[in-house]
C-alpha cells in the first residue's frame, strides 16, 4: 500500500493560492499566445552538404514572409519520437579535426496539411539521398509526397524540405537523415572536452543541449513545446564509457563497439510540466530554484537552509530588479525568439525572483497575530522605524529573529540607495555587529558593505572602512578561535561553519592580528607536503586565496601546479578562482592569457577565470584591458555556448565608478557593435546604468561616509 501524506492546513492553504495563481497565469499566458507576431528578419543561406546543388529561394532581407524566414517553427507538424545513433571519434582526422558522425529517425504527426517539412539543424553536414538532405517515408498506409527541393536556412538555423504534394493531416511520418558534425570546443551541442590525467591528455564527448543546442547535434524540433521520446544510441570503442542521465536500456556487442539505448526523459519541472516558449522559463527554472531548497530542508532539517533563501535570491534579485534594464517575470513571446535572446532569459529574474515569490507566500500564509503585532507599533516614517531597529539591535539583538535580523539591514540599505533614509542610518544597522554571532545576519551585512568596498578601495576612504570592519570583525574572529580550541576543531552547527569561513576572510582582509600568520602556516605546511593537506575543506577556498594574496611567485607556482595535478574537479575549481587573488600584476597578466590557451584553462572555465581576476582590486583594471583588446575573439569563443557569459561584463564592471570608465563602457559598446555582445547585451546595459548610478552615489556620499567611517572606527 502506497504511503499517505498530510498537510497542514496553512500549507494547503498555501498551495491552494499557488495553484489558483498558476491557473491565472496559464491562462493569461494562453490568451497572449493566441496574439503572436513574429517580428524577425532573415535570409535564407545554403549550406554544406554532400555535393548537392540546390536552389535557394529567395527571400525581401527586411521583413520574413516564408515560414522559414522566421525563429519560431510552423504549427503543422509534431513530434512523436526520435531514433538517434551518434558516433563521436575522439582522435583526429587527417585534417585534424574532431568530429562525429550520426543518424536520425524522427517520427512526427502532421496536424495541419502542409507541403513544407521544416526542422532545425545547424553546422550539419548532411549525406543526401538522390541530392536531397533527407528522406521520408509513411507510417501507414497514407501515400509519401516525393521530395521537390531541400536546402539550409543559415540565419534561423533550419533545414527546409519542400514536398511534391500536402502531408495528410491526422497522419505520421517519419524523416531520415544522416550526418556528420565537428565535435568541436564550443561547449556546444554534441561538443569536445578535454583534460589530463597522469599528464596524458584525455578526450571526452560531451552535451549542452539547452537551450537551441540540440539542433547541433542531429536534425529535430527544437522548441521546448515539442515533446518527445528519445532512444540514443551511442557507438564508443571498448576502452571508453558512455553515461547518460537516462535510463540504460542494454548494450550490444558489434564490430568492438558497446551501444547503449536511454530513455531522455525530463521529470516533474520540464517534463510533467514544460514552458510552450522560452520567454517563460521562469516555469521550469525558477519552481525548481525553490524546490531545491525543500528537498535540502526535508534531508538536513537541522541546517535551516530555507533561511538562506533571503540572502542568494530574495536579496539577490531585489538588487538587478530594481534596474531600469531588468525585464518582467514573462516577457511577450515577440520579444525573445534569437537563440541569443533565448540565452539571456537564464538569468536572476528567472531563477531568484519566482523562488523569492514561492518564499514569501509560504511564509505570509504562516504569519500569525503575534509576528503582525510587532509592526503594529511601527511609526509610519521609515527613518523612525530603522532607528528603533538599530536601538534594539544594539540593547538586545536576540529580540529580533535571525531572519528579521538580516532583512532589517538590507532594507535600510537598500532604502538608503533610494534615497528614503540617509546613508549613515544605514552604516548605523551594522553598528551592533561586533555581539553578533549567527551566519544569516552577517551575511547580510557584508553582502551590503561590499558595494562600500568596490566603490572605496581604490581611493582614501578605503582605510578608515578597513579599520572599522577589523573593529566589528575581530570578536567574531576570537570567537571562532575559542570554540575551535585554536583552529583545530570544526564548528558543530552548520551556519557556524559558513560563518567560521566570514570570520577568518574578512579578519584576514581587514588585517586582524593572527589571521595573517594563521593563513600563512597552514599554506607553509602544505606547500612543504603536497601529498599532505592540513587545510579544513570549509576553508580552503578562503585560505588559498589569501595564502597566494600575502604571497609571491612560490605560492602561486605551487598553487598553480597543484591545479594542473588536481583528480578532484572540486579542488581544480577552488585552486583556479584562487589563482586571481595574487597582488601581483605580472602574474595576474600572465594568468589572463592562460585563459586563451584551452590546454592551460579549460574553454567552459575560461570567462569564469577572467571574472575572478576582475574581482581583484589589482586584477580589475588588467581583466577590463584584455577583455577590451580581445573582445571579438572572446565572443566568439565563448559568447553562443554559456549562459553564464553575461556575467563577464558584469563581473569586469561592478567597480566602474567614475566618468572615465564610463566613457570607456560607451566606447566599448559602439565599437564592438559589429561584432554583437549575445547573451551580455541586457549585461552591458545594466553595466551601463549600474556605473551612472555608481558615480552619482559615490559624488553624494563619499565626504559623509568617510567622516561616519572614521568616527565609529576608533
Amino acid at each position: 500500500m502506497g504511503k499517505v501524506y498530510y498537510i497542514s492546513k496553512n500549507v494547503g492553504l498555501g498551495m491552494l493560492v499557488l495553484t489558483v495563481c498558476g491557473l491565472a497565469t496559464i491562462i493569461a499566458l494562453s490568451v497572449a499566445y493566441d496574439k503572436e507576431k513574429s517580428k524577425n528578419q532573415g535570409n535564407v543561406g545554403d549550406g554544406a552538404s554532400d555535393s548537392t546543388s540546390t536552389t535557394t529561394p529567395s527571400t525581401t532581407p527586411d521583413t520574413p514572409k516564408e515560414p522559414w524566414d522566421h525563429y519560431r517553427l510552423p504549427d503543422s507538424l509534431i513530434p512523436v519520437s526520435y531514433n538517434v545513433t551518434l558516433w563521436p571519434r575522439l582522435k583526429p582526422n587527417a585534417e585534424g579535426l574532431y568530429i562525429f558522425t550520426g543518424r536520425s529517425t524522427v517520427i512526427f504527426k502532421c496536424v495541419k496539411e502542409t507541403d513544407l517539412i521544416i526542422i532545425h539543424s545547424r553546422k550539419l553536414n548532411f549525406t543526401t539521398f538522390f541530392g536531397h538532405h533527407a528522406k521520408l517515408s509513411s507510417q501507414g498506409e497514407a501515400p509519401v509526397p516525393t521530395i521537390l527541393n531541400s536546402w539550409l536556412v543559415k540565419k534561423t538555423e533550419f533545414l527546409v524540405i519542400q514536398l511534391g504534394s500536402r502531408l495528410s493531416a491526422g497522419v505520421s511520418y517519419s524523416l531520415h537523415t544522416e550526418f556528420l558534425g565537428e565535435l568541436a570546443d564550443d561547449l556546444e551541442g554534441f561538443y569536445r572536452s578535454e583534460y589530463v590525467e597522469d599528464g596524458v591528455k584525455k578526450v571526452v564527448a560531451t552535451s549542452q543541449m539547452q537551450a537551441t543546442y540540440a539542433r547541433k547535434s542531429f536534425p529535430c524540433f527544437d522548441e521546448p513545446a515539442m515533446k518527445a521520446v528519445f532512444s540514443v544510441t551511442i557507438i564508443h570503442s571498448r576502452d571508453t564509457v558512455a553515461l547518460s542521465n537516462g535510463k540504460e536500456k542494454g548494450s550490444l556487442d558489434k564490430q568492438n563497439h558497446f551501444s547503449f539505448f536511454f530513455q531522455c526523459k525530463w521529470k516533474w519541472f520540464g517534463n510533467l510540466v514544460t514552458l510552450r516558449w522560452w520567454n517563460d522559463l521562469w516555469l521550469n527554472e525558477g519552481f525548481a530554484s525553490y524546490v531545491e531548497y525543500l528537498g535540502v530542508d526535508y534531508a538536513e532539517p537541522t541546517w535551516n537552509i530555507k533561511d538562506h533563501i533571503i540572502l542568494y535570491d530574495v536579496q539577490k534579485v531585489f538588487a538587478v530588479d530594481a534596474l531600469a534594464f531588468s525585464h518582467p517575470l514573462s516577457r511577450g513571446e515577440e520579444e525573445v525568439n534569437e537563440p541569443a535572446q533565448i540565452s539571456e532569459m537564464f538569468n536572476t529574474i528567472s531563477y531568484s525572483k519566482v523562488c523569492s515569490s514561492c518564499n514569501f507566500t509560504q511564509h505570509f500564509m504562516q504569519v500569525d497575530s503575534q509576528k503582525l503585532s510587532m509592526y503594529s507599533t511601527l511609526s509610519p516614517t521609515f527613518a523612525d522605524n530603522i532607528a528603533r531597529f538599530e536601538a534594539l539591535l544594539i540593547l538586545n539583538s536576540h529580540a529580533v529573529s535571525i531572519i528579521n535580523r538580516a532583512q532589517i539591514i538590507d532594507d535600510a540599505f537598500n532604502l538608503a540607495r533610494a534615497k528614503i533614509i540617509s546613508t549613515t542610518l544605514a552604516l548605523r544597522t551594522t553598528k551592533y555587529l561586533s555581539k553578533e554571532r549567527d551566519y544569516i545576519p552577517w551575511e547580510s551585512a557584508l553582502r551590503n558593505l561590499n558595494y562600500y568596498i568596490l566603490m572605496f578601495d581604490r581611493n582614501e576612504v578605503y582605510g578608515v572602512l578597513q579599520a572599522y570592519l577589523k573593529k566589528q570583525i575581530q570578536p567574531l574572529f576570537e570567537h571562532f578561535k575559542t570554540i575551535t580550541s585554536n583552529w583545530t576543531r570544526v564548528p558543530t552547527g552548520h551556519t557556524d561553519q559558513y560563518n567560521q569561513i566570514n570570520a577568518i576572510g574578512i579578519a584576514c582582509r581587514a588585517g586582524v592580528e593572527g589571521c595573517r600568520e594563521l593563513i600563512k602556516s597552514w599554506y607553509r605546511e602544505w606547500m612543504k607536503n603536497p601529498s599532505r593537506n592540513p587545510i579544513h575543506p570549509n576553508l580552503k577556498s578562503t585560505v588559498y586565496c589569501y595564502a597566494i594574496a600575502f604571497g609571491g611567485v612560490a605560492e602561486w607556482d605551487f598553487a598553480w601546479n597543484m591545479f594542473k595535478n588536481a583528480t578532484l574537479a572540486s579542488e581544480a575549481s577552488r585552486l583556479r578562482s584562487a589563482l586571481a587573488c595574487s597582488k601581483i600584476p605580472w602574474l595576474l597578466n600572465r594568468y589572463l592569457e592562460y585563459t586563451l590557451d584551452p590546454t592551460k584553462i579549460r574553454k567552459q572555465d575560461a570567462p569564469s577565470t577572467i571574472q575572478n581576476i576582475a574581482r581583484n582590486v589589482v586584477g580589475m583594471p588588467l581583466a577590463w584591458n584584455f577583455v577590451n583588446a580581445r573582445w571579438s575573439y572572446i565572443f566568439q569563443q565563448y559568447g553562443k555556448g554559456s549562459f553564464s557569459f553575461s556575467n563577464l561584463v558584469s563581473g569586469i564592471t561592478q567597480r566602474f565608478s567614475t566618468e572615465y570608465e564610463l566613457q570607456e563602457l560607451k566606447r566599448f559598446k559602439e565599437e564592438n557593435l559589429s561584432v554583437g555582445f549575445g547573451s551580455a547585451t541586457i549585461a552591458l546595459e545594466q553595466a551601463i546604468e549600474k556605473t551612472t548610478a555608481n558615480i552619482k552615489w559615490v559624488t553624494e556620499n563619499k565626504a559623509e561616509v568617510q567622516r561616519w567611517f572614521a568616527q565609529e572606527s576608533t
